[in-house]
């Protein structure tokens, strides 16, 4: 919920100039998760790629960028898109809704956060002055982080300036559990390596999850607030030379034990999930099933290596079974890959694609999760965050 970017560029750099992590064996993870299906993966290819036609049936409003200077939506249902006035492409300051009806968002005259719907109506200030950051906490309450001082919980539609906010410890955390009392943070280990710890807000109790360096570290909330998902290192990979990636689950609901979600080095070898990206490293689904996200090869612990080709996956959270999407690949450059935003039925996701050298602007894409083909949705993309990454996929 607090912008996590500066920090953990701080941190990743330092981690990548005194070689913490690099060249050696990463201890084991936590044990794999009970689920019936773990670490099986099944090809989906569908037909592959195809432009828009009449028989795609998504629907709704997808809120993205073409331009520098404002917000698009691109209205499924009639077919076009427009900008919408007073806005600035967003990344981390756009904030959906748990029900993915509202925006929040920064106004750029007044630098105040407002909210309005997914088709730029209903505006109104969110908050009546300046705070660093503004998220939703819940449905009906704001999480609030002041310039100084504590973060505080305000009721949404009772004025901020009578209400008594719910003020949090914050243990020097740098996000917060919707709806609930955790947090995450980064401290030191014995031997001054960053680790991402899960704090509890209400006695300062931590949890290490895993260290913190390129590929590993990234962390996401499910829309509930119930579980945490995070990227940590899985089995030494002997021909590469390093650990991948693996994604592991925190049930916040009970007994705060780390589990791991997925096998992808016995599949793949050393991969990375989404790249050496510190936020997002995945999308989950409205409902909280499913789990989204790249996958990539982990070649080279150098920032500049070519990676090779990405792919989409999809990890059923309640069976452990992981959809592998093989009908398009992304060539990221940097390591960097774009956001990938759920559909509110669950059935699609919205992505934005530059493949260099093929002589296009830059590609809105639609996956259906179901067939696996793969639309294009729209054209002229603006890579505002230096990836081009839908806001969001909004009903009408």
């Amino acid at each position: 919920m607090r912008d996590t970017h500066t920090l953990l560029r701080i941190v990743l750099l330092a981690a990548c100039l005194t070689g913490v992590g690099i060249g050696r064996a990463q201890p084991p993870g936590p044990a794999p998760a009970a689920l019936p299906q773990f670490g099986q993966i099944e090809e989906r290819c569908g037909a592959g790629v195809a432009p828009r036609g009449p028989d795609f049936a998504a629907s709704g409003l997808i809120l993205t960028a073409f331009s520098r200077d404002a917000l698009w939506v691109v209205d499924l249902d009639r077919g076009s898109r427009y900008p919408l006035p007073e806005t600035r492409p967003c990344g981390q300051t756009c904030r959906p809704s748990p029900d993915r009806r509202w925006l929040l968002y920064v106004s750029p005259e007044t630098a105040t956060y407002w909210m309005m719907r997914a088709d730029g109506t209903g505006r109104t200030p969110a908050f009546p002055y300046y705070v660093s950051e503004l998220d939703w906490w819940d449905a009906e309450h704001w999480l609030a982080w002041p310039t100084a001082g504590l973060p505080g919980i305000y009721p949404i539609g009772t004025p901020a300036t009578e209400a008594t906010p719910v003020r949090l410890n914050a243990f020097e955390v740098y996000s917060v559990q919707p709806g609930g009392y955790h947090g995450l943070r980064i401290a030191a280990d014995e031997e001054g390596r960053p680790l991402l710890e899960l704090t509890n807000l209400q006695d300062g109790e931590s949890l290490a999850l895993t260290e913190v360096r390129p590929g590993f570290g990234a962390a996401d909330w499910s829309p509930d607030g119930t579980r945490l998902v995070y990227t940590g290192a899985g089995a030494h990979d002997e021909s590469a030379g390093l650990n991948g990636a693996e994604l592991f689950l925190v049930d916040l609901a009970g007994e705060p034990e780390p589990a791991r979600l997925t096998d992808l080095a016995a599949a793949y070898g050393a991969v990375y999930i989404r790249g050496k990206n510190a936020r997002h490293a995945v999308s989950w689904s409205l409902d909280g099933r499913y789990l989204a996200f790249w996958v990539l090869e982990a070649t080279d612990l150098d920032l500049a290596a070519d990676p090779g080709p990405a792919t989409i996956h999809i990890l059923d959270t309640q069976t452990g079974l992981t959809v592998l999407y093989c009908g398009l690949t992304a060539s990221p450059g940097g390591l960097t890959l774009p956001e990938l935003v759920w559909s509110p039925d669950g059935r699609y996701l919205a992505f934005g694609l530059d493949e260099a050298g093929d002589g296009r602007p830059p590609i809105l894409y639609a996956l259906d999760t179901v067939t696996g083909d793969f639309t294009e949705v729209t054209e002229g993309m603006y890579a505002a965050n230096g990836t081009y990454d839908p806001v969001m996929w909004a009903a009408r």
